[in-house]
């Protein structure tokens, strides 16, 4: 009996380890395909994977805890405001300003969350967010002294090195890549172990039928904070990337309609999903800079791409891929049961 549950424990921990160990070599071959196959470059590269962990972060409360924020972008531009600021006045350097812009997000959110979460919920839990992000949107452009207004923040200087004796000169792109690659997974592992834990699975429960989850005794609205908090450390996260790789921080990037475009990256590669948000941001960002080549309407083109997924494939694109691969195991599966069967019948 103790046999059996310790390997099926390893079973299950090889099963995580082969999603993450690909997602690594898709990450090293990622700037290769980026130059040679798509004839792009390593910067759309590194914005794809950015707005990928940030709508991984966001899709912990949405896809997982069934909670849509249209404000989650608020998380994003606040914690590039923050590193941004202590950068250009006070001359920081990446650790001690990637750590303060942490800190305030997270505990800007916590706040944020004992408020909302336990009156609100469904759409007007959504509503709430939208009209957070919007009142952060009014202070940036207004609090010129410290945002820098409509203009915001312009000048942020990349750092010549992380570690001392990097070999790694962050104004060197496919150096900067390699930054935000390893951030990249580090944060893939870390979303991988919150939504495979206990955890994890008592937030599925709640997004199912929250009822059910009260009547088993668990605390919904505590759940639902935490992972409220939990959902804003990748965006944070994000923020500070998004501040060095665009070299600036300007209030848009709390607009709702940048929270609009997480919402949509994240349903296009797949909410119920884990790996679909990456996938969605990475497509998403990808279509706006080639689409947008060819026309000014560009964001016409994508969102008849987004409603045609709603509305003819709502599990996204990694739902359709999963959908697709159960299938074509089912369809082997009673191949390999029958192939006995009709021996057996032969032999007769």
């Amino acid at each position: 009996m103790a046999t059996s549950a310790l390997s099926a424990h390893r079973r299950s921990s090889w099963n995580g380890l082969v999603p993450l160990a690909a997602w690594a070599i898709v990450l090293v071959l990622l700037p290769w395909f980026m130059q040679h196959v798509l004839k792009s470059n390593v910067a759309l590269a590194t914005n794809m994977l950015i707005f990928g962990i940030a709508a991984l972060g966001f899709n912990l409360l949405y896809g997982h805890t069934g909670e849509l924020s249209f404000g989650h972008a608020a998380f994003i531009g606040l914690a590039g405001y923050f590193a941004a600021y202590q950068i250009l006045n006070h001359g920081w350097t990446w650790w001690p300003a990637l750590g303060l812009a942490f800190a305030a997000t997270m505990l800007f959110a916590f706040i944020l969350a004992r408020v909302i979460v336990p009156r609100s919920t469904g759409i007007y839990f959504s509503m709430l967010m939208l009209a957070v992000g919007q009142v952060l949107l009014f202070i940036g452009e207004r609090w010129n002294a410290v945002t820098g207004g409509d203009d915001g923040l312009q000048g942020i200087p990349r750092p010549t090195y992380i570690l001392p004796g990097s070999p790694l000169n962050m104004n060197n792109e496919l150096h900067f890549y390699v930054l935000v690659a390893v951030i990249a997974w580090l944060a893939t592992l870390f979303m991988w172990r919150v939504v495979h834990s206990p955890f994890g699975a008592v937030c599925h429960a709640i997004r199912e039928n929250k009822q059910r989850a009260e009547f088993l005794g668990y605390n919904v609205t505590r759940y639902k904070i935490n992972a409220f908090v939990l959902s804003a450390t990748l965006p944070a996260i994000a923020g500070v990337l998004l501040g060095y790789y665009d070299g600036a921080v300007n209030p848009g990037e709390m607009n709702w309609t940048e929270s609009g475009d997480i919402v949509m990256m994240t349903l296009l590669g797949g909410a119920p999903t884990f790996w679909g948000p990456i996938l969605g941001a990475g497509l998403f960002k990808f279509m706006q800079q080639y689409v947008s080549n060819y026309t000014q309407f560009w964001e016409g083109y994508i969102g008849i791409v987004f409603v045609g997924f709603v509305l003819f494939a709502p599990q996204g694109i990694w739902g359709l891929a999963e959908a697709w691969w159960r299938n074509m195991r089912a369809g082997r599966a009673s191949k390999t049961a029958g192939a006995p069967e009709a021996s057996a019948e032969n032999a007769s």
